[in-house]
C-alpha cells in the first residue's frame, strides 16, 4: 500500500512538473551569474521563465570583481562586499601606475539574492540538462533522470561544458590562477587601493612563463592574493603557481598567518564564437562571452541580458525568438570586435616576461577612454584599432617587429577575415 501512494505521488508530481514547464516561454539551464542574470531579465520581460540547475541553492564558488562606475551603469553597483578608491599596476617595477578607476569585490550572495527575487514567481528544477529536442512548437529538455521539460525557447548558460549548445571547434588559450584569502600579520598594500596586476620580480620565476599578482586588501590583518597566467596554451597546471605566489609574498614582505580560503581558477579565452543556426541560444560562458585578453565575463552577461530577453520576447515562432536571441547575444559588430580581442590574445600568448611588461606599458599609456572599453568588451571596432595602433607605436622596435609577424599570421589573417565577414 505504502509504495502504491510513493508511485501515485511521484506521477502526480511528475505530471505537475509538466504542466508548470509546459507553460514556459523560456527554460534558462544553467544557475550561475549568467544564469539567473539571463532568467531575471527574461521575467523582467514579460516572459514566463523557469531555470534547471544542479546547484541551485548554492553559492557560487568564484569571486567576481568589477569596476565600480560600470557596477554602478549596470544597476548592480550597490551589491558589492568592499570597494577600492583606486586600482594599480605595476609594469614596469618598481613605478606603479595609477589607473584612476574605482574596483570593487562583488557581494556574491547579494548578486545571487538580487536576482532571486526577480525569480519569485518563476519555476526552478533541480538537475542537469542531457538533451534538447526541438519542434515547431517549442523544445522538449530531458534532464540526466528522465524527466521532460518544456518550453518555447531555451537558453544554455551552463558555462565552459554547455549541455545543449553547440561549440564551434577551436584552440582556446587558457587564464589559470591559485588565490588564497589570507590573514597576515602585516602587508605592504594601501587599504584604498587595489593592485589590478603586479609584473614585479618574483624569485626563481622562469621569465618565459610571466605571472602577474592581484591583490585585494580588506584591512591590515586580512588580503586576497592570487597569482595568476594570464592566458597560455595548453593551461598552466594550477599548483604551479603556488610557489610563485610563495615566493612574491616573502619578497614583498607579506607574513602569512594563515589562509584562509583558496579559490582555483580555470578559464577557457578566446573560444570561438557559437554557431547561429541552432535552436538553443548559448548565453555566458556558454557563448563565449569570456574577454580573450582579461578572462572577464560577467559584466558582458549583465549587460546583454535585457537584449536577449527583448529579442525571445519578440517573437512567438520559436525558430524566430531563436535566430534573434543569436542576434542579441552576439550582433555582427560586437562579433568583429571579438575577432580583434582575440587576435590580441593571441599576441600575448607568445610574451615573455620583458616584452608583457613593454606591451601593458604602451597599452595603459593610451586615453583610459580607449583602455576601458578595450578591457570591458565594450570598444567599438574604431576603439579597438585606435587601441591596438596606439600601443603598436608606443612599444620599442623589437616588439613591433614581432606583432607584425603576429599580424602576418594565421591569426591575424583570421581576424582580418573577421572584420570583413562579421
Amino acid at each position: 500500500m505504502a509504495d502504491g501512494r510513493l508511485g501515485a505521488n511521484r506521477q502526480r508530481a511528475s505530471h505537475a512538473e509538466a504542466e508548470r514547464a509546459a507553460a514556459l516561454d523560456v527554460l534558462v539551464v544553467g544557475d550561475g551569474p549568467a544564469g539567473f542574470a539571463a532568467a531575471a531579465a527574461c521575467a523582467a520581460a514579460g516572459l514566463r521563465v523557469g531555470l534547471v540547475g544542479d546547484r541551485l541553492d548554492e553559492a557560487w564558488p568564484a569571486n567576481y570583481g568589477g569596476w565600480v562606475d560600470e557596477l554602478a551603469e549596470l544597476g548592480v553597483g550597490h551589491l558589492v562586499r568592499h570597494s577600492w578608491r583606486d586600482a594599480t599596476v605595476i609594469v614596469r617595477p618598481p613605478k606603479e601606475r595609477s589607473l584612476g578607476r574605482g574596483y570593487a569585490l562583488i557581494d556574491g550572495e547579494g548578486l545571487k539574492a538580487h536576482f532571486a527575487e526577480r525569480l519569485r514567481e518563476a519555476p526552478r528544477w533541480a538537475g542537469r540538462a542531457a538533451t534538447a529536442t526541438h519542434d515547431a512548437t517549442g523544445t522538449t529538455v530531458t534532464l540526466t533522470d528522465g524527466r521532460t521539460l518544456r518550453a518555447r525557447s531555451v537558453v544554455d548558460a551552463g558555462g565552459h561544458r554547455p549541455a545543449l549548445a553547440r561549440r564551434a571547434a577551436g584552440d582556446p588559450g587558457f587564464q589559470t590562477a591559485l588565490g588564497w584569502l589570507l590573514e597576515v600579520e602585516s602587508h605592504p598594500f594601501g587599504f584604498e587601493t587595489m593592485r589590478l596586476m603586479d609584473f614585479g620580480d618574483v624569485p626563481g620565476a622562469d621569465p618565459r612563463r610571466p605571472t602577474f599578482l592581484y591583490a585585494m586588501p580588506f584591512d591590515d590583518r586580512h588580503v586576497f592574493v592570487e597569482e595568476t597566467t594570464l592566458c597560455a596554451r595548453p593551461a598552466r597546471p594550477i599548483d604551479d603557481h603556488r610557489p610563485l605566489l610563495e615566493a612574491r609574498l616573502a619578497a614583498l614582505g607579506v607574513r602569512v598567518k594563515r589562509v584562509l580560503e583558496t579559490e582555483r581558477c580555470w578559464i577557457p579565452m578566446g573560444v570561438p564564437l557559437p554557431p547561429a543556426d541552432q535552436r538553443v541560444v548559448p548565453f555566458g560562458g556558454a557563448a563565449g562571452f569570456v574577454h580573450p585578453a582579461t578572462g572577464y565575463q560577467l559584466a558582458t552577461a549583465l549587460r546583454r541580458a535585457p537584449a536577449l530577453a527583448a529579442a525571445l520576447a519578440a517573437h512567438d515562432d520559436p525558430r524566430l525568438a531563436a535566430d534573434a536571441g543569436h542576434a542579441a547575444v552576439w550582433p555582427a559588430d560586437a562579433r568583429r570586435v571579438w575577432a580583434l580581442l582575440t587576435f590580441g590574445m593571441e599576441v600575448l600568448l607568445d610574451l615573455d616576461l620583458a616584452r608583457t611588461r613593454a606591451f601593458f606599458e604602451g597599452f595603459f599609456a593610451v586615453p583610459r577612454a580607449d583602455w576601458s572599453a578595450y578591457l570591458a568588451g565594450t570598444a567599438t571596432l574604431p576603439q579597438v584599432a585606435r587601441t591596438m595602433t596606439r600601443v603598436f607605436g608606443a612599444v620599442s622596435p623589437a616588439l613591433k617587429l614581432r606583432l607584425m609577424r603576429h599580424g602576418l599570421s594565421g591569426h591575424g589573417v583570421g581576424a582580418v577575415r573577421g572584420l570583413v565577414g562579421g
